[in-house]
């Protein structure tokens, strides 16, 4: 089953789709990098729920096995196949664009940790081809960053004036270092060339968009009890982190693109925060299966990220008008529900 067949999922994007004011995109352009991924496939497809919504949408795809993630039926939807990295990617665009979101990128440990070179070239390459696109059209643009960015943070709550603490000489810090990198690139191209640059920085996500070969701790969670697996830690779980429903990032990211302000990073996550362990055991009360501990040492360890707090600060969105309206808990039984349904066929 594809997902825009799952019938619960299908529901769950028209009620977002016509409660969401989608005014800022009326008869504009917009182009999408990392299309398919977790958080742009659910714009897309909200945007693409509302029928009389007067938009061109370009999602940006590797693949004709990629662009298979959409349905065939909306002629608001086109592709342009090819590598973000590569700037010949887009000299073939003709259509002028008004709006580019860029959420290209290496996000799970296993990618981090096999192509640690790629993972920093596909976020700097790739934004700074998206915005010479944007000088071109002089559009806006909107990056998708990460709490990743601050690094092992030293304080207790994290707003977005915190500068960070990254090691550099750590290769895990391919994915730290280069998204800081990108949100440079965004305020230097602002300052340089004049056009909109705006910069989410994302909680951990999760979502039923996910990759069901996602190899983030909470991926790894999902996917075991949907499989009626125990649930794996892989440490003590006592690291205490904010985590948002994929719907609450897209709401987010509508609110940064329609009333937030050029050159600033807002932090996009919900204020529920939970210790790693405690997620397992809401994924292990809803799978009905039990949490266990192998604290032996984890192949994929180089991947993961060795911050142990990362408790974001959303007033700054809030004060926009935003505010998260999903529970961690809901957010994660629907996750759950309709990955089970789409790709393991659990019932």
């Amino acid at each position: 089953m594809h997902i825009y067949e799952n019938q619960k999922y299908v529901k769950e994007i028209n009620d977002f789709s016509n409660q969401i004011d989608l005014s800022f995109f009326e008869q504009k352009t917009i182009l999408v990098a990392g299309a398919c991924g977790l958080v742009m496939s659910y714009l897309i497809d909200t945007l693409l729920a509302r029928k009389k919504l007067d938009i061109k949408i370009i999602a940006l795809v590797y693949s004709n096995a990629d662009r298979k993630r959409f349905s065939n039926c909306d002629p608001r939807l086109s592709f342009v196949f090819g590598d973000v990295k590569d700037a010949e990617t887009f000299r073939g665009l003709t259509q002028h664009v008004d709006v580019v979101l860029n959420g290209a990128s290496i996000v799970d440990p296993k990618g981090y940790k096999e192509r640690p070179v790629d993972t920093m070239l596909i976020n700097i390459l790739g934004t700074k081809n998206l915005l010479d696109l944007c000088v071109a059209n002089n559009a806006a643009f909107l990056l998708t960053s990460s709490c990743e960015v601050y690094g092992d943070a030293d304080v207790d709550v994290i707003t977005e004036n915190y500068c960070g603490k990254v090691d550099p000489m750590v290769v895990r810090s391919c994915y730290n270092e280069s998204k800081r990198a990108c949100e440079t690139l965004c305020v230097s191209y602002s300052a340089e060339t004049g056009i909109k640059t705006y910069v989410a920085r994302l909680s951990r996500t999760f979502g039923p968009t996910q990759s069901p070969k996602d190899t983030k701790a909470l991926s790894q969670f999902i996917r075991n009890g949907i499989l009626n697996e125990n649930i794996v830690l892989k440490s003590r779980g006592e690291q205490l982190f904010s985590y948002t429903y994929v719907q609450d990032i897209v709401s987010g990211i509508i609110t940064i693109l329609s009333r937030g302000k050029s050159m600033n990073a807002y932090n996009v996550c919900n204020r529920e925060t939970l210790r790693l362990k405690e997620v397992a055991g809401i994924v292990s009360s809803i799978a009905n299966t039990r949490v266990v501990y192998d604290l032996s040492k984890d192949d994929l360890a180089t991947g993961y990220s060795n911050a142990h707090t990362a408790i974001q600060d959303p007033t700054k969105l809030e004060e926009l008008g935003w505010n998260a309206n999903v529970s961690i808990e809901k957010g994660l039984q629907v996750t759950m529900d309709v990955l089970k349904d789409t790709y393991f066929n659990q019932r």
